[in-house]
């Protein structure tokens, strides 16, 4: 993982495939629904063959500032991996731009950052 800094917001660029994860990494390998933990922060999206639907539930009420990873592919190492693709926020939060593609293919990558302003409600922002 490289990262940097730009505007004070630590920057990584997505981690080629075989590079190692940092943090807590979750790997989900079948469709449908996934609700994501508090603490994890690599999700990595690797089912043995193309999903047709996923849907990923970001965590309920983690700690300002938590940011969270989307990685695509593993097993499979091309092509589609998820068909029908959504993020979804916790409980009580709102996501800002979430313009992830309907279709994830093998190397997308989505970051997702939470914040909780001083006033509202708290907000997740898709990044990358």
């Amino acid at each position: 993982t490289t990262t940097g800094s730009k505007r004070g917001i630590i920057v990584k660029t997505p981690i080629p495939p075989g590079g190692a994860l940092s943090g807590n990494a979750e790997v989900v390998t079948n469709g449908a629904s996934f609700g994501i933990t508090v603490g994890a922060n690599e999700i990595i999206i690797d089912p043995s063959s193309t999903t047709a639907t996923q849907v990923l539930t970001l965590p309920v009420s983690p700690p300002d500032g938590t940011i969270v990873n989307l990685h695509f592919g593993g097993t499979l190492t091309s092509g589609t991996i998820v068909t029908s693709f959504s993020v979804v926020p916790g409980s009580g939060a709102a996501i800002i731009d979430n313009s992830a593609p309907p279709t994830a293919v093998y190397g997308d990558y989505f970051r997702y950052h939470y914040y909780t302003p001083n006033l509202g409600s708290p907000r997740w922002y898709r990044e990358h």
